[in-house]
């Protein structure tokens, strides 16, 4: 179930040789590039890229819905950038409890395997974790998705339920692995 908080995330954040940050109408063409570049790898995990690929207006529509989203407290969509290169995608969630984020990502053709995710989701977990109301950060991945379950494991979340899901993509298995974070664990690494 969504919900809104008060807390909004920093609009950039260092996540080490990259960036992330919250999406302007003036990376719309960046963002086309990165999603067509990367459908074939993006189809068997990810709903969406059915709808790809979209042209730069179509984006600057989606980039509009998702600022006004962030104004509202509702989602954080941002973008991972290296240099002046989006090599990525990411965000903050409001699926769970109140207090909780759950954190998507993908990465682009050409820069997956470079450690590129795991450094995006360190730093939104912190970033999480200093946002006044959040106790909880949570992953969700089909566990078909082998790749996108190690991410969690390497910064020591722990996987706390495996249940059947919708299927919404194309490789999915129809179960999920749902992995958490909890603020006082995370200080404590």
């Amino acid at each position: 179930m969504a919900h809104v908080i008060s807390d909004r995330p920093p609009e950039r954040i260092d996540a080490g040789s990259c960036s992330i940050r919250r999406y302007v109408i003036a990376d719309a063409p960046r963002l086309v590039d990165a999603v067509t570049s990367s459908i074939e790898h993006l189809k068997p995990w990810m709903g969406w890229i059915d709808e790809e690929p979209v042209d730069v207006s179509q984006r600057e529509v989606h980039i509009a819905t998702w600022n006004a989203k962030w104004d509202a407290g509702e989602d954080f969509m941002m973008g991972i950038f290296l240099d002046d290169i989006q090599v990525g995608g990411t965000g903050f969630h409001l699926r769970g409890a109140v207090d909780s984020l759950e954190i998507g990502y993908w990465v682009r053709t050409g820069y997956t395997g470079k450690g590129i995710a795991t450094a995006v989701t360190r730093a939104l977990t912190t970033v999480a974790f200093e946002m006044d109301t959040i106790r909880t950060v949570e992953i969700h991945h089909d566990v078909a998705n082998v790749i996108s379950g190690l991410i969690p494991q390497r910064l020591g979340y722990v996987k706390y339920w495996t249940g059947e899901s919708v299927i919404e993509a194309p490789s999915e298995s129809g179960v999920r692995n749902k992995w958490r974070m909890q603020q006082a664990d995370w200080l404590a690494i």
